[in-house]
C-alpha cells in the first residue's frame, strides 16, 4: 500500500494525520463506541487518497477520449464533404462536357443548312442567269449556228441529215449561209444539212434527224440537261 502513496499528487481532498487523530480522539470520547486505532485510521486515509487519484485519472481518461472522438469525428466530416465536392464537381464537368457539344452540333447543323442555302441561292441565281443569257443569245445568228453544230457533233459518221429549226432561225441561217457560202445547204465538217422550217419549235429549238436517230438541240432541250446537271451537283434543291 506503500507504494501507491504519491507525493504531490493527493490535492486538497486528502486527509491530514492530525484531522484523522482528531476524528479518533472524538470518536474515542463517544460513549460506548471503541476507539479505531492508529493503523485503522492510516488505513482509511490511504483507501480515501487512493480512490481520488482512481477518480482523478479515470476523469483525465474520458476527457481525453471525448476530445479524440470529436478531432475524428471533425475529420471525417471534412473527408466526406471533400469527398461530395468531388463528385459534385465531377458531375458539373460532365454537364458543361454534355451542353457544349450539344451547342457544337447545333452550330454544326445551322451551318450545314445556312451553306445548303447559299448553294441553293447560288444555283438558282446561275439558272436564272444562263436562261437570261441564253434568251437572249437565241435571237443571235451566231447563237443559232452555234446550236445546231453541237447537235452536229455528236452526229459522228454520218455523211447526211436533215435539221429542223423556227422559221425565223431558218431565215437567219439562210441569211448567214448566202454571206458565207453560195451552197443553200448547211455544211458542218463532213456532214450536210437539209434545213426545214418548224413553227412548233421554239426560237432557238434545233432537231436533228439522221439514220442514226433524232436529236434534240432545242435551247430549251439544252437548259433541261444542264439544269439536271445543277442539280446533281447539289447546286440546285
Amino acid at each position: 500500500m506503500g507504494a501507491l502513496i504519491r507525493p504531490g499528487r493527493i490535492g486538497a481532498r486528502r486527509v491530514r494525520l492530525s484531522e484523522a487523530r482528531s476524528a479518533h480522539a472524538a470518536a474515542a470520547s463517544q460513549p460506548g463506541e471503541p476507539a479505531p486505532s492508529p493503523e485503522a485510521s492510516l488505513r482509511v486515509e490511504i483507501d480515501a487518497q487512493v480512490r481520488a487519484e482512481i477518480a482523478a485519472h479515470a476523469e483525465s481518461v474520458y476527457e481525453a477520449e471525448r476530445e479524440r472522438g470529436r478531432s475524428d469525428g471533425h475529420a471525417e466530416a471534412l473527408n466526406n464533404a471533400r469527398a461530395q465536392a468531388a463528385e459534385e464537381l465531377t458531375s458539373a464537368r460532365a454537364e458543361l462536357t454534355e451542353r457544349v457539344s450539344s451547342a457544337l452540333a447545333a452550330i454544326e447543323r445551322a451551318h450545314g443548312l445556312a451553306l445548303a442555302s447559299l448553294e441553293s441561292a447560288v444555283g438558282e441565281l446561275t439558272w436564272i442567269a444562263v436562261c437570261r443569257v441564253a434568251g437572249r443569245s437565241a435571237l443571235m445568228p451566231a447563237f443559232v449556228l452555234g446550236v445546231a453544230r453541237q447537235v452536229c457533233a455528236e452526229l459522228r459518221g454520218e455523211s447526211s441529215a436533215t435539221a429542223r429549226l423556227h422559221s425565223r432561225d431558218v431565215a437567219t441561217l439562210r441569211d448567214l449561209i448566202g454571206e458565207l457560202s453560195s451552197d443553200p445547204e448547211l455544211r458542218i465538217g463532213e456532214l450536210r444539212l437539209t434545213i426545214e422550217p418548224d413553227d412548233a419549235l421554239d426560237l432557238g429549238g434545233c432537231v436533228i434527224k439522221a439514220r442514226s436517230g433524232e436529236y434534240d438541240g432545242s435551247l430549251e432541250g439544252q437548259l433541261r440537261r444542264l439544269h439536271a446537271v445543277l442539280v446533281a451537283s447539289g447546286a440546285t434543291q
